[in-house]
């Protein structure tokens, strides 16, 4: 897990997560493999691709990668970005879950919110290595239980 960031914009503002832990207004998806779990704790996300727009509600959990789009942000909104080797190592099929909304009120969905809301940026700027992967195991786990319970099945079998 490269970063975790909670940000507060302006509604309107515009993003695209790459160049975490700083958010400029308007950010680009990477070249290559790298997926970002958005949850909007207060406002929404939005992600326009092709003409098409999807906004996800808040204590919505969503999975993006680097061709999904350019991301709206509005309000307080949790990021983290995972590598593709991070991903895979704990979801044997994550394609399954790009856009797919996961909610975040009730079973293991509440649990992985509550968990991602606790993540702020100095919690993640303390953390040791040993920690850093620990709290990528919890959040990979956790969206794993999630979209398992809401059968948005990201396993290979």
């Amino acid at each position: 897990m490269r970063t975790a960031r909670h940000t507060t914009a302006r509604p309107g503002d515009q993003h695209r997560p790459s160049e975490l832990p700083t958010l400029p207004p308007w950010h680009t998806f990477p070249a290559g493999p790298a997926y970002h779990l958005l949850m909007a704790v207060s406002g929404n996300v939005s992600v326009h691709k092709n003409g098409h727009t999807r906004t996800y509600a808040p204590h919505q959990i969503v999975l993006l990668d680097s061709t999904s789009g350019v991301a709206t942000l509005q309000g307080q909104v949790v990021m983290l970005r995972f590598t593709d080797a991070e991903l895979y190592r704990w979801l044997p099929v994550p394609q399954t879950l790009i856009g797919q909304a996961l909610l975040g009120e009730t079973g293991w969905g509440k649990v992985l919110r509550v968990y991602c809301e606790s993540l702020t940026p100095a919690c993640l700027a303390a953390a040791t290595p040993q920690q850093s992967a620990q709290i990528q195991f919890h959040v990979l786990t956790l969206v794993g239980y999630a979209a398992e319970e809401q059968h948005i099945n990201g396993k290979t079998g």
